[in-house]
């Protein structure tokens, strides 16, 4: 009997035995698409345009950038900074910060020395951020990804594990039964 030979089943129809292990193998191929796609996303992508990621702790940029979304930060020259662009910033505190610019300040020569920032969700105060206190320019982000980037790696490959090892060895057997 070859492997293409229809059989019926238990309502007396005819099926193909091999369509649960190719729905198997659609399913594994689609998880691992997936999987090699947020690795990319999160790791590759950022460091291709000299950028890092940065996960979005707050909703002060919201609607711009919200709690867990990835935004990646590309390093730029004060110079090329302009009104309207978000940027990653050090506080006073040494943390890493997003706001949007809305002054340039320039010295006497014509260099940047400072910018003014404001955040987006609420009405604030301005902040006044120094030029060399500029990690970058906000990219581009992706929602909710920077909840992945910033999950440790042993948990990474638990998930990996726990959905990739119980569909490997269901397939691994489907092929020896037949």
């Amino acid at each position: 009997m070859s492997a293409n030979t229809f059989l019926p089943d238990e309502t007396g129809t005819k099926s193909d035995r091999r369509t649960a292990p190719k729905a198997v193998s659609v399913l594994m191929a689609l998880v691992i698409i997936f999987v090699v796609g947020m690795v990319m996303a999160t790791f590759v992508a950022p460091r291709l345009i000299g950028g890092s990621p940065l996960t979005i702790s707050t909703s002060v940029m919201a609607p711009t950038l919200r709690p867990g979304d990835l935004a990646v930060v590309q390093p730029v020259h004060p110079e090329a900074l302009a009104l309207g662009d978000v940027v990653a910033f050090y506080t006073y505190y040494r943390y890493l910060a997003a706001q949007r610019i809305v002054d340039i300040v320039q010295g006497e020569d014509g260099s940047i020395v400072s910018l003014v920032t404001r955040v987006d969700a609420y009405y604030s105060e301005y902040s006044r951020v120094a030029a060399d206190a500029i990690k970058g320019r906000i990219a581009y982000s992706i929602p909710m990804l920077g909840h992945v980037a910033s999950a440790p790696i042993a948990l990474w490959a638990s998930v990996a594990a726990a959905v990739l090892l119980p569909a490997a060895i269901w397939h691994r057997n489907s092929f020896a039964n037949r």
